[in-house]
């Protein structure tokens, strides 16, 4: 009796962790179906028209459109802005000659916010029969057919390769020279027709009068200061001639001969 007694514990107790493996199974295949479940309604509820692009607040922007950012980004109004990639959304609008800065963050359910900061224009170049904007990077960043800004002057005596926007058309010391020059005039409020640039160790400066300044090829502040000072006592109208400030403490006007 003892004998049989022991077979038959065995086997009960064989048969409470077949039961109890067996509910464990079914545990875990209703865990993984629930997780399923899940995730299939969490794709569902990504996807739906609820997070559908309806909106872009846009600031910054001066130049450009809604409609050139949206094309820069690529996207367009219905497009799911879960399923958008910011940072590739970003990079896609810095590679835009216009945009300097970029930062763009999702305004749930139907909005994006595109905060940017364009790159400023240095300077207009003629080009056939339209003007190129060029960037503070030296860089095309896109072409007008009117100088609506009269602050900006023409850059001449340089050529394009293709006038094509993105072409860098300044070379990095010319670059740094022009835009010396520029940010000199604007601290002493001076406006000038035009910057000439064909010879680099002398660079040209027009006023609005007509007057030609020889800048020479540094200490451009310097130079800008002594140009303010002695504008009002130049009279040009009855001579022709330019000033020459390539040294600095010895300006002088000289007469062009006829």
């Amino acid at each position: 009796m003892r004998k049989f007694s022991a077979k038959r514990t065995n086997w009960t107790s064989s048969s409470r962790k077949t039961a109890n493996v067996g509910k464990k199974i079914k545990r875990s295949l209703f865990l993984i179906f629930l997780l399923f479940v899940l995730l299939w309604a969490g794709l569902v509820f990504i996807r739906s028209d609820l997070f559908s692009l309806k909106k872009i607040e846009i600031t910054g922007n001066t130049r450009l459109s809604e409609a050139d950012i949206m094309e820069s980004m690529r996207v367009q109004p219905g497009d799911n802005i879960l399923q958008m990639s910011i940072q590739l959304l970003e990079e896609r609008l810095l590679a835009n000659p216009r945009v300097e800065s970029v930062q763009i963050t999702r305004n749930l359910p139907d909005t994006l916010h595109v905060e940017l900061q364009e790159r400023k224009i240095l300077a207009l170049i003629p080009f056939q029969e339209f003007f190129l904007e060029v960037g503070d990077n030296g860089q095309i960043l896109g072409s007008t057919t009117q100088t609506l800004d009269a602050a900006l002057p023409l850059l001449t005596g340089i050529t394009p390769v293709t006038g094509a926007v993105g072409e860098y058309i300044l070379d990095l010391q010319l670059l740094e020279k022009v835009k010396e020059i520029c940010k000199a005039l604007d601290e002493e409020k001076l406006m000038v027709s035009e910057i000439n640039v064909a010879n680099e160790n002398n660079l040209i400066v027009v006023t609005l009068d007509g007057l030609a300044v020889w800048f020479g090829e540094k200490d451009f502040a310097k130079k800008t200061r002594i140009l303010a000072q002695i504008m009002g006592q130049l009279d040009v109208r009855e001579k022709e001639g330019y000033l020459d400030l390539r040294v600095a403490t010895a300006p002088a006007f000289h007469i062009t001969e006829n």
